[in-house]
C-alpha cells in the first residue's frame, strides 16, 4: 500500500510541470504591422511593446529622435495613429506646436518594431508622451 501511494505522490511530481508548462499564453497573434504612410492596421492582445525616456534630439520627416539616459538614441517613427499625451491628457497632434519638440524637452516613448518594408528606422511610435510643465501640474484628488 505504502508503495503505491509513494508511486503515486511521484507521478504526480512529475506531471505538474507539463501541466503548468501546458496552459502556456494562448495563440499567438503577431503584433501590429504599419503600412507605410498609413499607420498602424490592427489592434493585438499580443503586441510586444516597449518604451524608452529621454531628452528629444530632433524630428525630421516624421522621424522622431531622443537621447536616452543611457546616452543612446533611439529613432522611432510617428503615424496617425500615435497618441501625444501633456502628463496624463491627451492632446490632438494639430494642437502640439514646434516648442513641443524642441531640443532636449523630456518625453517617454512607447513604441513597437516596425515589421514592415525595410527602413532606417525600425520602431513605430504607439504613444509620445510630455512631461508636464511645472506651471500646469494637475491638482492631486482629496479623498
Amino acid at each position: 500500500m505504502k508503495n503505491i501511494i509513494r508511486l503515486f505522490l511521484f507521478a504526480a511530481v512529475l506531471f505538474i510541470p507539463a501541466i503548468a508548462f501546458a496552459q502556456g499564453s494562448g495563440t499567438y497573434e503577431p503584433s501590429p504591422r504599419p503600412i507605410a504612410n498609413e499607420g498602424i492596421r490592427e489592434e493585438s492582445n499580443f503586441a510586444v511593446t516597449r518604451s524608452t525616456a529621454g531628452g528629444i534630439v530632433g524630428i525630421k520627416d516624421g522621424i522622431l529622435t531622443v537621447k536616452t539616459n543611457k546616452d543612446k538614441e533611439v529613432s522611432v517613427i510617428l503615424v496617425k495613429e500615435t497618441k501625444f499625451k501633456i502628463g496624463k491628457k491627451t492632446v490632438d497632434v494639430n494642437e502640439l506646436d514646434e516648442n513641443f519638440f524642441k531640443e532636449g524637452r523630456k518625453v517617454k516613448i512607447t513604441y513597437q518594431p516596425y515589421l514592415g518594408k525595410k527602413t532606417k528606422v525600425d520602431k513605430v511610435a504607439l504613444e509620445v508622451r510630455f512631461e508636464a510643465d511645472s506651471n500646469s501640474k494637475e491638482k492631486p484628488k482629496i479623498g
